[in-house]
């Protein structure tokens, strides 16, 4: 089994991928895309033609041609299938299926994130209130599942493609809570939500996938209003 990584560490959805490889221990060749630049030239288009990270890029037998494999969740899926033995999936067919649903739902939490970045906060700090409650809400998914499943994980004690679906978007959450809007994610109520942080925060492989502020912070610099960029001088 021949396996290329292509990614950008500080993409959250090839963040998914190169947790999920850390945790399953598997050897892999590491190609590093630079975004705006790597992944609009033919040969990667030639890849991906969504022109996104992750890419997999797979030969499973010299014989055989090479697979590519793109999108997160569906490479996150590949790798559950030949690495782990499907095992990455709750036992029960309706409880995968709610796995696969939660994972989808991550889409709700990215899109109130970038919304809160473009509040204008000196002229509409009403939608900013009910932005920040639209986030609290978003994470309150997380909340219930872990309570429900009685943790520390979403579907109990064993992590799955779920959460590691949730985790480099939470990150990122907690990054533009804390930097322009002064809250720590974990002062919201949810108690269970926050014992699945703080277990995440203990893994050293998901540990080893995080960035530090200095390199994530411009990033969402780029998308914030000007009336936010001024929280940070």
């Amino acid at each position: 089994m021949e396996l290329s990584f292509l990614y950008a560490p500080i993409c959250p959805f090839a963040q998914r991928t190169w947790i999920l490889l850390k945790k399953l221990k598997v050897h892999f060749k590491e190609v590093i895309i630079e975004l705006g630049k790597d992944n609009r030239e033919p040969w990667f288009l030639e890849l991906n033609p969504l022109g996104k990270v992750p890419v997999l890029r797979v030969r499973e037998a010299v014989e055989e041609k090479e697979a590519i494999i793109y999108e997160s969740l569906v490479c996150n899926e590949y790798l559950n299938e030949v690495y782990a033995g499907n095992k990455l999936l709750p036992e029960h067919a309706s409880q995968r299926a709610f796995a696969r649903i939660l994972s989808i739902r991550v889409d709700g939490l990215i899109s109130v994130m970038f919304k809160l970045l473009k509040t204008n906060p000196e002229e509409d700090g009403q939608g900013e209130i009910e932005l920040l409650q639209q986030v609290c809400k978003q994470l309150q998914v997380i909340d219930d599942q872990v309570k429900n499943s009685g943790g520390p994980y979403l579907f109990g004690k064993s992590w799955t493609l779920a959460d590691i679906a949730y985790l480099p978007f939470v990150e990122r959450v907690s990054l533009v809570l804390s930097q322009f809007f002064k809250k720590d994610i974990r002062q919201m109520g949810l108690s269970y939500f926050n014992l699945w942080l703080n277990t995440w925060d203990k893994d050293p492989d998901y540990l080893e996938t995080k960035l530090p502020l200095d390199r994530l912070l411009p990033v969402y610099k780029k998308y914030a209003h000007e009336g936010l960029l001024k929280r940070l001088e």
